[in-house]
């Protein structure tokens, strides 16, 4: 049965944050989608603001092509950043999960590794075998670009 206050409480949440709109697209089956607040890195020319403009020209930088050394990163969520940031070469689920200080494997797979791994931020070592009891996980170019941006910008905090 289709509850109506729980779409409308969807709609709402959606809306105080700012996502576009919900698409709903009838084809052969009936589809929802909800957007969410990754956006890619690197993915062509990204505007920058002016207090980014205005930072590189104080360092002699010159602004071409409206990147940040090709690479920025906007919007991506703070548990995608911790994942993304303790990663060093091939860990295991368990290996991440512990430098998190997550107990609860549930919910880091859930709120943690599955977001990381659909962003394409990581990827398994073993896709064809996604429950295989030597999977890792490791960066893809698009994380380790995602690992180089937060990292110089805790160094500048």
């Amino acid at each position: 049965m289709f509850n109506r206050s729980l779409l409308g409480d969807i709609i709402r949440l959606c809306n105080e944050d700012g996502l576009k709109e919900l698409e709903f697209v009838q084809e052969a089956d009936f589809k929802t989608i909800i957007w969410r607040t990754i956006k890619a890195i690197g993915q062509g020319k990204t505007e920058r603001t002016g207090q980014a403009k205005a930072a590189d020209n104080k360092e002699g930088n010159e602004d071409h092509t409206g990147q940040v050394t090709g690479q920025v990163a906007e919007e991506v969520t703070e548990t995608i950043k911790r994942v993304v940031l303790v990663i060093d070469g091939d860990l295991k689920r368990a290996e991440i999960q512990t430098m998190l200080g997550l107990r609860d494997r549930v919910n880091f797979v859930s709120n943690y590794l599955e977001p990381t791994l659909v962003s394409a931020y990581i990827e398994m070592t073993i896709p064809e075998i996604p429950t295989h009891k030597e999977q890792r996980y490791r960066l893809t170019d698009k994380g380790i670009a995602l690992k180089k941006v937060l990292q110089k910008i805790k160094r500048k905090k």
